[in-house]
């Protein structure tokens, strides 16, 4: 026990459950033997109380010192109670059928020295105490993808997605400690990482990531400490090469075949935790929270630019195509049509400006695929409208292109876009498309 509570000293140090050692400290108070089963044992080891028995040992600050008391507990009895005796004291006693599983002695001695502090816990902390100052998701299988998030001030984040020897930047949208965004995704790698629960040991060590079912290393998390320092790594284990995660197929103590679940448990996910050799079980909500689609935590907010920035947009809608620029009539500077002659855009002009606010705030209705999803899929190879903006007033330059695919929902209108051909495929909202399509005069 130190200033800050009980913790853990061997074989890990590791914060106690104050929960459980209050427990086990009022059954050490309490523990009284059930009868004497003899005075003077001639040999201690016939009872299992030699060198390799099993003991609760307390020890207690006093004025004259430390005291110190230890009970040995040795074999169970024929009537099913379990030899006892105080160290230092002949008499072998024994004690009550059931006594000594507060302890765990029987279900902590399968599992590993090194594990069993966690096996008590049943939780991990995988993120630190605060806020890390990085985060780092890998998709192992079935082909590689990192995505970095980073703390990027004011309580913003972003992230940096690398795909395919490419990389890009986008911005990740904030946690919110309100309850109604808590599913949030950057919320649920923060929540999952940090109260990440084990539902049972299933093996020693790792499976072979060359031994066939559930033997493939597919997800890999890891944090760096608010002072840079790396947590420890959380490794997801899939059921083969194409990376699937199987919720309820579970690994049997020393096998890397799959078994059945064992109802009523949740349909759980193996996993192992840095270089420690032991697999354990998670509930399978968890493996679904941390290994959310990469693009899920882009932002809605897909941030094209500012509008009052812009100097000319080409607008495609069908077979007609229209180029809109930022112009002066003498006494207002305002938007043209372009043509023979050029047409200010006078009633439309707020219209459009409107339309060009919305454009500049566009948000994601929902995120549909990743940047890998072929463009046939979602009418994106010939997009049926088409918006690219150009300039930083007088720049020049292209800026950003948003395609609009097929219509998703024929009764909402919605329709799959994409940004400059490339990145996830998310949802924009009919009323937007048809903004689009609008011929401004």
């Amino acid at each position: 026990r130190g200033e800050d509570g009980w913790r853990l000293e061997e074989p890990l140090s590791w914060p106690a459950d104050e929960a459980r050692l209050d427990l086990l400290i009022r059954w050490v108070d309490k523990l009284r033997a059930a009868a004497v089963e003899t005075d003077a044992p001639g040999d201690p080891g016939e009872y299992g109380l030699g060198s390799v028995a099993a003991y609760v040992e307390a020890a207690r600050a006093e004025p004259g010192g430390t005291r110190r008391g230890r009970v040995i507990f040795g074999w169970k009895t024929a009537a099913g109670r379990r030899y006892a005796r105080v160290e230092g004291r002949s008499p072998v006693f024994s004690v009550p059928a059931g006594t000594t599983d507060e302890i765990y002695l029987d279900e902590a001695a399968a599992y590993p020295k090194v594990w069993r502090d966690f096996y008590r816990r049943r939780s991990l902390n995988l993120a630190g105490g605060a806020i890390p100052s990085e985060i780092v998701i890998e998709r192992l299988r079935p082909f590689p993808v990192r995505l970095i998030l980073r703390p990027a001030g004011a309580g913003g984040w972003s992230g940096r997605l690398e795909e395919k020897g490419i990389w890009r930047e986008f911005p990740v949208e904030p946690p919110d400690p309100a309850p109604a965004e808590a599913m949030r995704p950057l919320n649920a790698i923060l929540t999952g990482l940090s109260s990440l629960r084990i539902q049972s040991f299933l093996a020693d060590s790792p499976p072979d990531p060359e031994g066939g079912a559930n033997g493939f290393p597919a997800w890999r998390f890891y944090c760096l400490a608010p002072n840079g320092d790396p947590l420890p790594t959380l490794t997801l284990y899939a059921a083969g090469p194409d990376g699937v995660l199987p919720p309820g197929e579970l690994f049997p103590e020393g096998s890397g075949d799959p078994v059945a679940p064992m109802a009523p448990r949740l349909p759980g996910i193996a996993f192992s935790v840095s270089d420690q050799p032991a697999l354990m079980e998670a509930p399978g909500e968890i493996a679904y929270l941390l290994c959310l689609p990469p693009y899920r935590y882009q932002s809605p907010q897909l941030a094209a630019g500012e509008a009052e920035e812009w100097d000319k947009v080409e607008i495609t809608a069908g077979k007609e195509s229209r180029i809109y620029f930022r112009g002066s009539n003498g006494w207002n500077d305002q938007w043209w049509l372009e043509g023979e002659p050029p047409e200010p855009l006078l009633d439309d002009n707020n219209a459009f400006s409107a339309l060009l606010e919305n454009l500049s705030r566009l948000r994601a209705e929902a995120w549909i695929a990743d940047a890998g999803a072929r463009a046939t899929d979602f009418g994106l190879d010939l997009p049926e409208i088409t918006a690219i903006v150009y300039g930083n007033r007088g720049a020049g330059g292209r800026r950003r292109k948003l395609s609009l695919g097929r219509a998703a929902d024929a009764a909402e209108g919605a329709r799959f876009a994409r940004l400059d051909d490339s990145g996830p495929v998310f949802l924009v909202s009919g009323d937007f498309a048809a903004s689009l399509a609008k011929s401004y005069h």
